[in-house]
C-alpha cells in the first residue's frame, strides 16, 4: 500500500486502489448477497421460534420448526438466483444496456459461473441442514 511519484504533482494508484477497481463490485456483490441470505435466515428462524401463531406447532415437535423453516428460506432464495447467472439472453441484454458504463460492471458479468458455483454451494448446505433436521427430528418422534 504505497504511492510513489511519476511526475511533479501526479501519483500513481495503491495496490489496493487497483484491487478495488478491479474486484470490488464483486466483493460488493458477495457482501450484499451473505447479507440477505443471513437476514431471510434470521428472519425466519426467529418468526418461527418466537411467533404466536406457531406456539402450538412448537409444542409438539420444539424449535424443530424454526431449523427446518429458516434453511428453507435461504434455500428458496438461492434456487430463484442459481438460473439466473447462466441465463445467456438476460446476459446479454443487461451486458449491452451498461455500454456507457465502466468496465468493471460488465467484467462481473463475465463472472458469472463463479456466482452460479458459489449460489450451488449455498443450496447444498442449506439441503443438507434442512435434511439433518429432518431425520434428528423424526428419530426424536419415533
Amino acid at each position: 500500500l504505497y504511492c510513489t511519484e511519476t511526475a511533479p504533482g501526479k501519483t500513481r494508484p495503491t495496490r489496493m486502489g487497483n484491487w478495488i477497481v478491479n474486484h470490488g463490485l464483486s466483493a460488493l456483490i458477495l457482501v450484499v448477497w451473505m447479507a440477505i441470505n443471513i437476514f431471510l435466515f434470521l428472519y425466519f428462524y426467529f418468526l418461527y421460534d418466537l411467533g404466536d401463531e406457531y406456539i402450538y406447532t412448537r409444542h409438539l415437535i420444539g424449535s424443530a420448526l424454526s431449523w427446518a423453516r429458516a434453511p428453507a428460506a435461504v434455500l428458496n432464495f438461492n434456487c430463484l438466483l442459481i438460473l439466473l447467472p447462466v441465463c445467456r439472453n438476460l446476459l446479454s441484454l443487461v451486458r449491452g444496456s451498461f455500454m456507457c458504463c465502466k468496465r468493471s460492471m460488465r467484467k462481473q458479468l463475465d463472472k458469472n459461473l463463479t456466482f452460479h458455483k458459489l449460489t450451488a454451494y449455498m443450496i447444498a448446505l442449506m439441503t443438507g441442514n434442512c435434511d439433518w433436521t429432518t431425520k434428528h427430528n423424526s428419530e426424536l418422534i419415533l
